[in-house]
């Protein structure tokens, strides 16, 4: 289906099951865009297990709106570089600067 490799902003839900765990990942992954995710399970170990290798700047486990401001913002390959939002989203309007001194009076 078209719409699962297509990064879709709208009121616009696809959904899949599969039998195996890695297969939906491997799926899910298989897009150029990294925005979001969602796994919905009542499983804990699964739930861990699919946030930690989906390549999504945000992961919804059960939830539908990943998102706070005191976390960042972000998504992954196509789907932009750098944060918003939370420490993240600061330190990318930073310029970091080393200053070191030695024996001064």
């Amino acid at each position: 289906m078209p719409t699962f490799a297509e990064e879709v902003f709208g009121p616009l839900f696809m959904m899949s099951a599969f039998d195996q765990l890695d297969d939906a990942i491997a799926a899910a992954n298989s897009t150029r865009y990294g925005l979001a995710a969602y796994v919905f399970t009542n499983h804990l170990d699964a739930a861990l297990r699919a946030s930690e290798q989906l390549d999504f700047g945000m992961i919804g486990v059960n939830d539908w709106a990943p998102q706070s401001t005191e976390g960042p913002f972000a998504g992954r390959k196509d789907s932009g570089i750098g944060h918003e939002c939370g420490r993240e989203g600061l330190y990318d309007n930073l310029e970091t600067k080393l200053i070191a001194f030695g024996n001064v009076r």
